[in-house]
């Protein structure tokens, strides 16, 4: 057997190697480099589509789910005006509907404050989406006009600068001018629209029964979740209530809300309180939370309430340059004052509760307000008719104001007035059926007016306002 001779390579050797080879070489790993980049890029971009893909798919899913739910309150709106049904059978509503496209929507309705809360769930492909609306009642055509006077015993008499822009709808007296304090009023113009006298202009019923349920259903209310506190409670900071946390809480006494932030972003959440509410230093409030004290709910110094039902058995003022959008349900005297700001679409509704004297709703000076505010006749026949709505100087409402027995204006009023008297009291004597100094001006109103669920059965059912958008 021979000797295995294995050659040794010195540096020289290598060097003495061609050129050409060890350029190929080089080039191979720039290749290869240059491979393994590209097949790295395709395949991020491959993935990157992929996942543009899926997400196409889930937002086209989440998409076909949001015009379901649209379509399940456009449902809803339907059957409702179609099948002209009151306010129980539309609050009792529920439509589980499977369209032929695929997918399905599921509605569900309940009395919240004046107005129902409609929730429409559409669901396609596993992507489901929530819409959530206030749905309340078309108004009649009369309440186009800028005055309705239903006075069957005085003719409406104008004094100072008062002023009606836009129809004005008054019994068979006719409107003309007076003098309070020796104005002169040189022939100008009473009224700028058409006036239509009538000899008979009733007062549309206001069906009480829809608030008394409310009222009731809401103070009776009993959940699995409750969570109850005895004595009085004050909440700072933020305040989250939702799952897993309770929907009803009940408060033995008062309860204090002091630069807190509190959110109910899923369902309603009732809060009970024995005694007062107040809400103070500047807290934030947003959500469907409906707030009911057995006596008085204070809201002040700069808070934001959005979405909300306030209830109260006493008196509900809102003042202290807080804003409100949401429902204020009382059963004595409702005051806005202090700069403070109610904002489109917003219910102030002050009721008579039978035992007690008469109800009010004032708006102060310096106040803004774009509500419909309804005080409820009196029901009891020994009772003097003393529920009145007044907007005092320097206060501007925007929207409608009803009140079947005497309403004061001395501020400005852009919309619909709706009311039995004017009343205007200059001491020692009570002007019945006179505005002195007041501006009412239908022009200027610039929102559609959707009444409570107080006029059903006579108006089309429509959407208030969208509460939220999962």
């Amino acid at each position: 057997m021979g000797n295995i001779v294995i050659p040794s390579f010195s540096k020289n050797s290598l060097n003495s190697l061609p050129s050409s080879a060890l350029d190929s070489g080089s080039a191979l790993i720039t290749v290869l480099a240059v491979l393994f980049i590209l097949l790295t890029a395709f395949f991020a971009v491959f993935s990157l589509a992929l996942n543009r893909a899926s997400f196409l798919h889930d937002e086209m899913n989440r998409i076909r789910a949001s015009y379901l739910a649209e379509a399940g309150l456009n449902r809803f709106l339907h059957v409702s005006n179609s099948r002209q049904v009151n306010w129980k059978s539309a609050a009792a509503t529920s439509l589980v509907h499977h369209p032929p496209g695929g997918g399905r929507y599921d509605v569900r309705a309940a009395l919240y404050g004046g107005y129902l809360a409609v929730s429409s769930r559409g669901t396609y492909k596993g992507r489901t989406v929530c819409r959530k609306a206030l749905v309340g009642v078309l108004p009649w055509s009369d309440l186009n006009a800028a005055v309705v006077n239903c006075s069957m015993d005085y003719s409406l008499v104008l004094a100072g600068r008062s002023r009606i822009t836009g129809d004005a709808i008054v019994g068979p007296e006719p409107i003309r001018p007076g003098s309070i304090s020796g104005e002169e009023f040189s022939g100008r113009k009473l009224v700028d629209g058409n006036i239509c006298h009538r000899p008979n202009a009733p007062f549309p019923e206001i069906n009480r029964e829809i608030i008394r349920e409310y009222i009731k259903m809401t103070k009776s209310a009993r959940s699995d979740s409750a969570q109850r506190i005895y004595g009085s409670a004050i909440w700072q900071g933020q305040i989250d209530i939702a799952p897993p946390h309770p929907d009803l809480i009940i408060i033995g006494n008062d309860l204090e809300i002091y630069a807190a932030e509190l959110r109910s972003p899923d369902r309603p959440i009732t809060i009970i309180a024995g005694g007062n509410i107040r809400i103070d230093g500047e807290s934030r409030i947003d959500g469907l939370v409906q707030f009911v004290a057995e006596r008085s709910i204070v809201v002040a110094n700069g808070s934001r309430i959005n979405d909300a039902v306030l209830l109260a058995d006493d008196s509900l003022i809102i003042g202290g340059a807080a804003q409100f959008t949401g429902q204020a349900i009382c059963g004595g005297r409702i005051g806005i004052n202090d700069r403070a700001e109610i904002r489109y679409p917003s219910l102030l509704y002050a009721y008579y509760p039978g035992h007690k004297g008469g109800s009010m709703i004032s708006f102060g000076r310096n106040t803004t307000s774009a509500v419909v505010a309804i005080a409820e006749g009196n029901t009891d026949p020994d009772s003097p008719p003393v529920d009145i709505i007044q907007i005092d100087s320097g206060a501007v409402v925007k929207g409608t104001v009803i009140c079947p027995e005497g309403t004061d204006i001395k501020g400005q009023l852009h919309g619909t007035s709706l009311t039995g008297y004017y009343y205007y009291y200059d001491e020692p004597t009570l002007y019945i059926n006179w505005l002195k100094d007041a501006e009412i001006n239908r022009s200027r109103l610039d929102f559609l007016t959707v009444l409570p669920m107080s006029f059903a059965g006579r108006n089309d059912y429509a959407i208030l306002m969208m509460i939220d958008d999962d």
